[in-house]
């Protein structure tokens, strides 16, 4: 067993190095997350929304595995009317978070879920990109620094207490397998595919609808370019048996997305305009996320729509593919920036916004495709796409780094040696290793603002409290206040007590209706006549927290890099109701 052990070791040596180098970057570039890993997590705004993803991990498990129950649907928030959680659910990410529950319990387990699937979507996504490229140009250090600009671009870095948007990793995967399948034809590619689209899907619907979009695009590019590739017999049949499966296997989630109405009025065109790229984010940082200096750059509130701090390309990249450009120009490679273009137009969304001026024009493809993607109709950010952009561009300029290192000659030498792997990082006097420190210095922003919350011990009392009955919170927070609603839930991991507040964008139609009775006009002061409503709904506890507007009297510097919300005992009232 062992001497079996350490033969695939051996044998993978050169990628579980790779790994451990992502996972190194990955504790420098989340910096002191590692060190709070069981009490904090990473803050990027103010809404608070890793909370409600550690409300999902604990709803997945409580009710699949407690109340044996469909965990895409609740009444424990949103009480007495519940929503559907067929939006929100992460049911992949769940699944890895069980175990942390198990071990550690709530709310520690929790975090450390977080945590560590946050972290294990920074190596994947960097080992994805590794393998794609080593695949396409066979360098192996080229696909490390490819792994690299993807892994840590500041779109993921953006995102961090996003959860499901960090979800890219099995991004590479997929396109992998997808190049592979056609090349190679072979079922065991094609049904490797669809695996990694299932996961894809079960971890984000955006990012899904990236896939689809990609392989549109490969699936014309291969009409134009190989018809008879495309068209083979054994690609058609293989093709056909991995997409029947899928299929079958997500049926009963796309039934349920395709039935299940939401409170998700369509998006104004100015709310559009607000999360749409910016043309000249993707050549220029923000002063807020760059080591250039706050003198010699724009903030991101100088900007109409989403700016570089999110979709800033890298000057790395910018000169790679300038390079690239230059360099080579064969039809294979232009693929990768042609797709590119395709994404960049459709992050700009229907207004080309170039710093602080915006252009509308009806011909932007993402103004021909929103009327017709339901998908599109379900989101509001078209800056997004900037993610797709970015992939194809590394793809795009990693044939033209391995031209530039001079290592596409080196065919004779074992790639899995892990001497030459190393010694690949110190050719052309050291010109790799440079360009991975300054790929670093553009993006890393150290130290990573960590968030924790201290609850409170009243929760702790209502969870030894007998019987079933439900909370009310106030303030009520339904009126978009996000940071709120997301610490309520996380309470709830807690107390495990169904609340009637809730934080769900996409809710039901009639999930808020309880609330909008209670408080016709959003106001939270208790009144007499709730005795009679609250009774009659078994609401027994109305907690009242003296917050100020959006928490900002709650949060308290721990450190210098972690903020703390923690309310003082005397800043909470407990009311019983009946």
């Amino acid at each position: 067993m062992w001497y079996a052990l350490i033969k695939v070791i051996k044998f993978h040596r050169l990628n579980i190095a790779v790994i451990l180098c992502y996972f190194l970057f990955t504790l420098i570039f989340t910096f002191p997350l590692f060190l709070h890993i069981s009490t904090s997590t990473p803050l990027a705004d103010r809404q608070g929304d890793q909370f409600q993803s550690m409300w999902m991990f604990w709803w997945f498990k409580t009710a699949l595995l407690n109340l044996k129950t469909n965990p895409l649907y609740t009444n424990f928030v949103y009480y007495p009317h519940g929503s559907s959680l067929i939006y929100h659910m992460p049911i992949f990410l769940s699944l890895l978070a069980l175990p942390f529950q198990y071990l550690f319990g709530s709310p520690a387990g929790l975090i450390i879920g977080y945590n560590l699937i946050l972290m294990f979507t920074f190596v994947l996504s960097g080992f994805g990109v590794y393998l794609l490229t080593k695949y396409l140009v066979k360098d192996p250090v080229t696909a490390f620094i490819c792994g690299l600009l993807f892994a840590f671009c500041p779109y993921r870095l953006w995102h961090l207490n996003h959860l499901n948007l960090l979800s890219t990793e099995w991004i590479p995967f997929y396109i992998l397998y997808l190049i592979k399948s056609v090349d190679e034809k072979s079922l065991k590619n094609f049904l490797w595919t669809g695996a990694f689209f299932i996961f894809t899907f079960l971890s984000d619907f955006t990012c899904a609808l990236f896939l689809v979009l990609f392989t549109l695009i490969y699936l014309i590019y291969l009409l134009v370019k190989s018809r008879k590739q495309l068209l083979d017999k054994k690609v058609i049949r293989n093709s056909s048996i991995a997409l029947f499966t899928v299929i079958i296997i997500l049926s009963p989630l796309l039934y349920s997305l395709s039935s299940t109405k939401i409170a998700w009025p369509q998006p104004s065109m100015d709310e559009l305009g607000r999360y749409s790229a910016n043309l000249l984010g993707y050549f220029l940082p923000v002063k807020e996320r760059s080591l250039l200096g706050s003198h010699l750059l724009p903030s991101q509130r100088d900007y109409n729509a989403v700016a570089g701090g999110e979709i800033f390309l890298g000057y790395i990249l910018l000169f790679s593919v300038l390079y690239t450009w230059i360099k080579l120009r064969g039809k294979k490679i232009k693929f990768w920036f042609f797709s590119s273009l395709v994404f960049l137009l459709l992050s700009l969304g229907h207004t080309l916004h170039i710093y602080n001026h915006s252009y509308y024009s009806k011909w932007l493809p993402y103004n021909l495709l929103y009327t017709h993607v339901p998908l599109l109709q379900i989101g509001r950010t078209p800056c997004r796409f900037s993610l797709m952009a970015t992939l194809c561009l590394i793809i795009f300029s990693s044939y033209g780094l391995t031209r530039f290192f001079n290592l596409h000659n080196t065919k004779d030498k074992n790639l899995s040696d892990l001497k030459n792997f190393f010694r690949g990082f110190l050719v052309r006097k050291g010109m790799p290793l440079v360009v991975v420190m300054l790929a670093c210095s553009e993006f890393i922003v150290l130290p990573t603002t960590l968030i924790k919350v201290d609850i409170p011990e009243c929760y702790k009392k209502i969870k030894d409290t007998q019987g079933e009955f439900a909370i009310l919170e106030l303030p009520a927070s339904f009126s978009g206040v996000g940071l709120i609603g997301n610490v309520y839930m996380f309470y709830q991991t807690v107390h495990e007590k169904k609340i009637v507040n809730g934080y769900l964008t996409r809710h039901s139609p009639n999930s808020m209706d309880f609330l909008k009775e209670l408080f016709p006009e959003e106001n939270i002061t208790l009144d007499s006549r709730f005795r009679d409503k609250l009774a009659q709904s078994n609401v027994k506890q109305v907690i009242v927290h003296e917050y100020q507007k959006r928490l900002e009297g709650t949060l308290e510097n721990e450190d210098t890099s972690c903020l703390v919300i923690k309310e003082k005992p005397s800043s909470i009232k407990v009311f019983q109701s009946f």
